[in-house]
C-alpha cells in the first residue's frame, strides 16, 4: 500500500500524511464492509450509485431524513445506511474522525476510499491491509492519547465482569469472554468461515444501548471472519435458532482503540439471535 506515495492511478488520489490514509482506508473499509452486507443480490453499479448519493445527503443536508418505505422501494436500506453514514461524518467534522480530535475529515479522500471499497478496487489497500492499518495506526494513537476517563472506564468494565461471571447462568469461558443462553436452537453450528445471519443489540455496561439491529427487518449477513473476536467465539457456540447474551471483555472487542461511542478498554454486551447459515 502506497501510504507513503502520491497515487498516480485513479483521480490522482495522494496518500503523502497519516490522515490522509486514515481518512482513505477508513472508507474504504466500510465501503468494503458496506457492500458485502447490504448490497447482496442487487446491481452494484446502481447500488454504489443510490448509497453515495444519500451519503452525500446525509453529509450537506441539514434535512430530517425520511426513511423510505421497504416495501416498495429495493434500496430503501441502502439508502437509509448511505444516509447514516453521510450524517455519521458531518458530526466528526467538530469532533475528528472517529471521534479522534487529532484526526480531521477529509470527505472526497473517505468518499473516495467508500466507493474504491464497494469495488473492490485493490490499487492502494486490500480489506485486510485497510483493518490492519486502522488497527495498528489508532493503537498507537489511543497509546498516545489515554485519558483519566478511559482508566476508569477499564477499572469499571473489569470489576462489572469480574461480578457478572459470579453469577449462576453466566458460562465464561477461557478467553474471558462470558455468555448466557436465552434460548437454544436446535440447527447447525456455524464454522469460522460461515456467513451468518443475525439480529443484535449492542449495550455498555451501564445499559446504554449503542447499536440496535434487533427488529426482524433489520438482520444483518456478514462473514464470522470479518468481525471481532468476541462476536466470533460466541456465534461459533451457538446453533441456528439460538439467542444468547454474551459479555465481550475489551481483549476481545475494540481494546485500546476507540470506536465511535465505545470508548477504549470498554467491555461490551450484546444480545445475538442466530437466524440462519448462509452458506
Amino acid at each position: 500500500p502506497c501510504w507513503g506515495q502520491a497515487g498516480t492511478i485513479q483521480n490522482q488520489i495522494i496518500l503523502h500524511t497519516q490522515t490522509d490514509s486514515l481518512n482513505y482506508a477508513m472508507g474504504f473499509a466500510n465501503g468494503n464492509a458496506i457492500k458485502n452486507y447490504f448490497f447482496k443480490d442487487k446491481p452494484l453499479d446502481e447500488s454504489i450509485h443510490v448509497f453515495l448519493k444519500y451519503f452525500d445527503e446525509g453529509f450537506t443536508s441539514d434535512k430530517q431524513f425520511v426513511k423510505p418505505d421497504s416495501t416498495t422501494n429495493k434500496y430503501a436500506e441502502i439508502i437509509e445506511i448511505g444516509n447514516k453514514v453521510g450524517t455519521s461524518l458531518k458530526g466528526q467534522l467538530a469532533t475528528g474522525l472517529m471521534q479522534y480530535a487529532i484526526i480531521k475529515v477529509d470527505f472526497q479522500l473517505l468518499r473516495k476510499g467508500l466507493e474504491d471499497g464497494m469495488r473492490d478496487i485493490f490499487i492502494y489497500m486490500t480489506p485486510e491491509i485497510s483493518q490492519k492499518y486502522l488497527q495498528e495506526t489508532l493503537v498507537k494513537i489511543n497509546l498516545n492519547n489515554i485519558s483519566h476517563d478511559d482508566e476508569l472506564n477499564k477499572t469499571a468494565c473489569e470489576e462489572f465482569l469480574a461480578k457478572n461471571k459470579l453469577r449462576e447462568e453466566v458460562i465464561t469461558t477461557q478467553s474471558g469472554l462470558q455468555y448466557e443462553v436465552i434460548k437454544k436452537g436446535i440447527g447447525a453450528f456455524p464454522t469460522g468461515s460461515s456467513r451468518v445471519k443475525v439480529l443484535y443489540l449492542g449495550r455498555k455496561i451501564d445499559g446504554t444501548i449503542f447499536d440496535d439491529r434487533s427488529k426482524p427487518d433489520q438482520a444483518i449477513v456478514f462473514k464470522l471472519s470479518e468481525t471481532i473476536k468476541g462476536w466470533m467465539e460466541g456465534i461459533l457456540l451457538m446453533q441456528v435458532g439460538s439467542k444468547f447474551r454474551i459479555y465481550i471483555p475489551q481483549e476481545l472487542a475494540y481494546g485500546i482503540v476507540r470506536s465511535g461511542v465505545i470508548k477504549p478498554y470498554s467491555a461490551l454486551i450484546f444480545e445475538i439471535e442466530l437466524l440462519s447459515i448462509e452458506e
